[in-house]
């Protein structure tokens, strides 16, 4: 993941964001896990437009003192609590760490938190770029293609730093949310995408970080931030479909 900002969680109460891997916070397995795969999977049931975002659960939740994860109640949604999406445990285990780092950041002790959870798929396709949602603008131009891990060029796909352009402080969406979280789940034949922070009401991004690994997460405070992503484009020539997904969870403290 390239990153302008501190990958440790703690950062979050200095900074205002963190940045980081789920392997490097849950351990080196989490991602190969059968439930990791199969919440992986769920992507492939969004539609195939060139941007799907869909609100699947909200949770009313808190972490326990023996660093367990207590969900009081699923607030009705799209899918119920026995539903395989909404008790996969790769989600209980990301939900229940990004809740005890949110804790720790407020400084409070455990709280009870909503979460709500979005499954996010960007697709792009030949001469049509995905415009990233929700955790990022849907406005923006296409220009040319980035290597996968460079930031040099973002500005071909993000547009030019204009405070009424995709990099200006409106471009992004806060949704209403104390905290929102991406977690990288899978890229597939797509370059850009990169995550771009501002301060609220700067003309000028803060911080800027490619998600690039399945697990690659950002953690904002969005009463400090705003976070957006530039709009995807196909990898190379050949290519006819790609597509970069992300589960977005949003918190809001109770």
């Amino acid at each position: 993941m390239s990153t302008g900002t501190h990958a440790s969680p703690g950062a979050l109460g200095d900074l205002g964001c963190a940045t980081g891997t789920l392997e490097r916070a849950l351990g080196l397995g989490v991602v190969r896990t059968p439930a990791w795969h199969a919440l992986v999977a769920s992507w492939d049931q969004l539609d195939d437009g060139t941007c799907r975002d869909q609100r699947f659960a909200d949770f009313r939740c808190v972490a326990s003192d023996d660093d367990g994860f207590k969900v009081f109640e699923q607030l009705a949604y799209r899918f119920t609590p026995e539903d395989e999406l909404c008790a996969n445990p790769a989600l209980r285990e990301v939900l229940a760490w990004l809740v005890r780092d949110l804790d720790q950041a407020e400084g409070t002790g455990p709280a009870e938190w909503q979460a709500r959870c979005f499954r996010n798929r960007t697709t792009a396709h030949p001469g049509r770029p995905g415009m990233p949602a929700p955790e990022g603008t849907q406005r923006g131009g296409a220009g040319p293609p980035t290597s996968p891990g460079s930031l040099a060029g973002v500005a071909h796909l993000d547009g030019p730093s204009d405070p009424g352009g995709p990099d200006g402080p409106g471009a992004g969406q806060r949704g209403g949310a104390d905290y929102t979280a991406v977690v990288l789940v899978r890229r597939s034949g797509v370059v850009g995408g990169t995550t771009v922070l501002h301060r609220l009401g700067a003309a000028e991004p803060e911080h800027r970080l490619l998600l690039s690994r399945p697990g690659d997460f950002v953690l904002t405070d969005d009463r400090r931030l705003q976070q957006r992503a530039s709009p995807v484009a196909l990898a190379g020539r050949g290519t006819t479909a790609g597509h970069r997904d992300v589960l977005v969870v949003r918190f809001a403290r109770l």
